[in-house]
């Protein structure tokens, strides 16, 4: 589960639960470390490609469903570089977990492609 990069070994599990963590504390600085510039994002109601964009949505979906948590609950990793994940998502208001899977692609340390589909 170990992509070599630069001179060292990532576990993807590990680097996805770095990202919730900062999504979960609105830590978007961060976030934006860890997209590369050209990544392509597909959600199941738009499209977007580049850094910036993705980044603006993440922050937008943080903003409105108040994200209070985010957890992993399974993860296989496909190839050296892909991981699908399922999780779940906790607001601050008493609601129902929304749950999800992603497909996600590494290069350079940085994430180029993710897939998401949300359950709820």
């Amino acid at each position: 589960m170990l992509q070599y990069s630069q001179g060292r070994y990532i576990d993807m599990r590990d680097f996805i639960s770095q990202i919730f963590l900062c999504m979960t504390n609105a830590n978007l600085a961060k976030i934006n470390l860890f997209i590369e510039e050209n990544c392509l994002f597909i959600n199941y109601d738009r499209t977007l490609l580049g850094k910036d964009k993705i980044c603006n949505y993440i922050q937008d979906s943080i903003k409105n469903k108040e994200i209070n948590h985010l957890s992993i609950l399974n993860s296989l990793q496909e190839k050296r570089d892909t991981l699908l994940i399922t999780y779940n998502a906790f607001t601050k208001h008493n609601t129902p977990p929304i749950y999800g899977s992603a497909i996600i692609r590494m290069k350079d340390n940085k994430i180029n492609y993710i897939k998401n589909y949300i359950v709820k």
